[in-house]
């Protein structure tokens, strides 16, 4: 595979888990954007910034 098509790949895998992310957190808001469920939009912002943290140390850092 080459640099490019691997890069591509990987951005279109973390634009998807951004989405998925989002869709989470809409969840947990109510219809004027406010955070109604505390518990679960913490747990779903920990998991995406685990999840960035991730993607930084593999494929940033090296």
């Amino acid at each position: 595979m080459s640099e490019l098509a691997y890069r591509r790949a990987t951005f279109a895998a973390h634009a998807a888990h951004r989405r998925e992310s989002e869709s989470a957190l809409d969840v947990t808001r109510d219809r004027h954007g406010r955070t109604v469920h505390h518990d679960l939009a913490a747990i779903t912002l920990a998991h995406r910034d685990q999840a960035a943290l991730q993607a930084y140390a593999t494929y940033l850092l090296p």
